[in-house]
């Protein structure tokens, strides 16, 4: 009887596996997920579902959608027997970037959920608005127009506010333009652009620039027989699932307004996290050259102190006021870069400095050509033959160690005001010293 049960269970799990992926109203969710199967991994089958708060069977269920929402092929999915063993170390959807020149997730923001009369809808308002942008006619229609049509196409007849959210909501969504006539809303599409011409800048684009996204459907919609020429050594994927809260960012920016951020506490242990809101106004972002991480500068309008958040910690964003002082916030934060080595701004009522003397070779000039590029905000004074100091002012030098370890065998003295700083790397020289048996000088 056992055996049946099982056998049956596996049945009916092949048959779920096997249907179209699963379509999802809350975006957040699925974002969630591949962060943790494919960033985290997964050390045991029963803290994951406790983290996301699912049974086994809905966990299994959720496995095997995962490949389905991803562009096939792609990633490496370890099989549903694998996942559930236990005390076999961490596992994880992996993939080699370098094997495809346009990111596969970007498929996975086709996984929405839409009713058969939204769909219904959707083809009967823009077959009406096309068909007044080519024929010549008045290319706009007022809402009584496009009301009256539907109901002559349609078996059903919507209620007005449907039609009217729907219609808002594609104005939301900038698919169709509105104007005032007559002291009445009306609606209208626009021609779209010939892209031809334009295809190895928007593939380029698309996987290299923040929001590439779009040029990955413009790509897909208008130019689908074109391949991307490009492949990439260093492709960094994981961005593209905060897409949706950039787009919203850059917005606000463009129209100097704040926004209320909902913050994942812990975004990593559950589905839903704990959140904590802040209202605050953004300023730019930065994208980490080793990581591709995405990060936002932004004024904490509590205290007016200027902060970094990693745009995958961002829950939610919501656009609330304009900034009246924006330019002003805009010009002390270029202050505020000019002491921000990195990323790290936990305590800016200080400014810490380093000097750094180095000694170079005459034949080793790439290494003060690295020194020129990688400077930052830095100063480099040339003080012997052979000798270079190198001094720089940041609110927190810590950030700068794996930077100097770089130079470790060519520094000839160094300090810093941050004492943290000095202790860390004589830590790490005395270590390396002891692992390769090596009597510290």
């Amino acid at each position: 009887m056992k055996n049946q049960k099982k056998q049956k269970k596996s049945v009916m799990l092949k048959k779920q596996a096997t249907r179209k992926p699963d379509l999802v109203k809350d975006f957040h969710r699925i974002r969630r997920y591949l962060e943790q199967f494919a960033i985290y991994g997964i050390n045991d089958i029963e803290d994951y579902q406790k983290k996301f708060n699912i049974g086994e069977r809905s966990f299994q269920v959720l496995w095997r959608q995962t490949e389905k929402w991803l562009e096939k092929g792609t990633f490496a999915i370890p099989s549903d027997e694998e996942i559930v063993k236990k005390n076999k170390g961490r596992r994880i959807i992996s993939a080699d970037s370098r094997e495809f020149s346009c990111n596969p997730l970007y498929n996975v923001f086709r996984m929405k959920s839409f009713t058969d009369k939204d769909l219904l809808l959707y083809f009967v308002i823009f077959d009406f608005l096309a068909a007044k942008l080519y024929k010549n006619e008045e290319n706009f229609a007022f809402f009584d127009e496009i009301s009256e049509y539907i109901q002559s196409i349609l078996d059903y007849v919507p209620e007005k506010a449907t039609v009217q959210s729907k219609l808002d909501e594609y104005c939301e969504l900038g698919l169709i333009k509105t104007e005032i006539k007559d002291g009445n809303t009306v609606y209208f599409i626009e021609n779209m652009p010939d892209f031809y011409g334009w295809e190895n800048a928007l593939f380029f684009y698309s996987e290299i620039f923040p929001l590439g996204i779009i040029g990955h459907y413009i790509n897909c919609f208008h130019l689908p027989d074109e391949k991307s020429p490009f492949f990439y050594k260093h492709h960094y994927l994981f961005p593209a699932l905060a897409s949706q809260i950039m787009y919203v960012l850059i917005n606000a920016i463009n129209s100097s307004q704040k926004v209320m951020l909902s913050i994942s506490k812990n975004y990593m242990k559950q589905d839903k996290p704990d959140e904590e809101e802040t209202e605050v106004l953004p300023i730019k972002f930065y994208i980490g050259t080793r990581s591709g991480r995405e990060y936002l500068l932004y004024r904490n309008c509590s205290d007016d102190a200027f902060k970094f958040i990693r745009l995958d910690h961002i829950y939610n964003v919501e656009i609330k006021s304009i900034a009246k002082d924006y330019d002003k916030a805009k010009a002390k934060a270029k202050d505020f870069e000019q002491s921000a080595w990195g990323v790290s701004c936990s305590d800016t009522s200080k400014v810490h400095k380093l000097q750094m003397e180095l000694e170079i070779a005459d034949d080793e000039q790439y290494v003060l050509q690295r020194l020129k590029r990688e400077r930052r905000k830095g100063k480099i004074k040339k003080t012997g033959k052979n000798t270079y100091l190198y001094s720089a002012e940041a609110y927190d030098c810590m950030e700068m160690l794996s930077w100097i370890r770089t130079f470790i065998c060519r520094i000839k003295n160094i300090s810093c005001t941050q004492p943290d700083v000095i202790k860390e790397l004589n830590k790490s020289i005395k270590e390396s010293c002891k692992k390769y048996g090596v009597a510290k000088k």
